[in-house]
């Protein structure tokens, strides 16, 4: 669990008194400007709080002071350049600061999330936190070294007293074992995973959804398809508006066509989950959105090529797309940064054809969505851009 809210509260309340630091009269002018930032920051003053941080660093270069102005500075910019250099300044030259690890942690984050995993992987090495382990573990498994990922958990495991971690933890070996095609391993870790369900973040969706993948895979089972159309289907009825519900699409088309149409209950995913009354499968219907943001263009086009046909277009609503990702973790970590920075923006994250797509979705008017698209372009999210959703209607002559 991040601590960043924590860390504010320890570094704003707990000030250290003049007297433990100042041992000069640059220290108690230092001191007292430092302060007076601390005052600003926690009335929101931001402009404020700012101009005494940097005048802090620049007249008392030399003060104790410095490192909290420069980790204070950090909250308060949203430049990712500007968040570098002052992360990267405690970190190469204040290895004593109070706050060290955690400004590798979150210059580690920061680099993350601009998608550069070698110096994001270079940070978290240096460190030996709960959330650089995950992260070593998450970018060693989306750069396919599954073996160093599956180590980077283990060391996680070891450590931790956080069973949320501990959990996201396992997720990350599942989905390594999977790609290393070690079947037995995936079951293993999916065993410890289920212990710890009621600290997932998702409720269980996603481990629902390995373990219906790995009774689909594991075809020395007996009646393997059927637990796996029993995993899925109940992972429909029980999560169905989550990424992993719209995943579990392409198996079930598999079973469908493959006449797999029975189940068969799987004892420890329904005592985990409770077995719900009906479990039969039907596919299910594509959302107006879903399906006119992909083929709109087409039908359109199809439309128009048949003589005597007349077609219109009405805009459904406006959607704002902040950019695309292979890794649900680093769409998350974008979407938290948002929450972060306070704009109210309902930036939710999407599935499709394999990618995470970062979206603000049922937006009614234009206006909104340019404001909403001119606020994360300002927190230099650069491939934002907005879309409309259109309802192609042909009517015959």
């Amino acid at each position: 669990m991040r601590l960043s809210t924590l860390l504010f509260a320890i570094i704003l309340c707990a000030v250290p008194a003049a007297g433990a630091f100042a041992d000069t009269a640059a220290d108690i002018g230092a001191y007292t400007l430092y302060k007076a930032a601390n005052t600003s920051y926690k009335a929101k003053n931001y402009d404020e709080a700012r101009n005494s941080y940097e005048t802090v660093i620049k007249q008392y270069p030399d003060c104790k002071f410095v490192p909290y102005a420069l980790y204070m500075l950090s909250f308060i910019d949203k430049d990712y350049v500007k968040l570098i250099y002052y992360l990267d300044a405690i970190q190469d030259r204040y290895p004593n600061f109070r706050y060290w690890t955690n400004a590798v942690e979150r210059l580690g984050d920061i680099y993350y999330i601009m998608q550069n995993h070698p110096q994001a992987i270079e940070q978290y090495k240096k460190i030996n936190t709960d959330n650089a382990l995950y992260m070593l573990g998450v970018l060693n498994a989306a750069n396919g070294f599954q073996d160093e990922a599956v180590k980077n958990i283990d060391d996680l495991l070891r450590q931790t007293k956080d069973n949320q971690i501990a959990f996201r933890g396992f997720m990350v070996q599942a989905r390594a074992y999977f790609d290393m095609q070690k079947l037995p391993e995936v079951y293993n870790t999916l065993q410890q995973a289920v212990r710890l369900r009621k600290w997932a973040d998702d409720n269980g969706a996603r481990l629902l959804f390995y373990a219906s993948r790995y009774y689909f895979q594991r075809q020395d089972v007996e009646n393997h398809y059927q637990k796996s159309l029993y995993g899925f289907s109940l992972l429909k009825t029980l999560f169905p508006q989550s990424i992993e519900s719209t995943m579990a699409n392409q198996y079930l088309r598999f079973l469908s066509s493959n006449n797999i149409l029975t189940i068969e209950p799987v004892s420890w995913i329904e005592e985990a989950y409770t077995s719900p009354q009906e479990l039969a499968y039907q596919d299910q219907t594509i959302t107006l959105t879903d399906e006119l943001e992909q083929k709109a263009e087409a039908v359109a086009i199809e439309a128009e090529s048949v003589a005597g046909n007349v077609v219109r277009k009405d805009v459904v609503e406006y959607v704002i797309r902040v950019g695309e990702y292979k890794d649900l973790g680093v769409a998350n970590l974008l979407v938290s940064d948002v929450a972060r920075a306070k704009l109210d923006i309902p930036l939710g994250v999407y599935y499709r054809n394999d990618m995470y797509y970062p979206e603000v979705r049922g937006i009614r008017d234009l206006d909104t969505a340019k404001k909403y698209a001119q606020q994360l372009l300002a927190m230099g999210y650069n491939d934002t851009r907005v879309i409309e959703v259109l309802k192609v209607t042909e009517y015959n002559r």
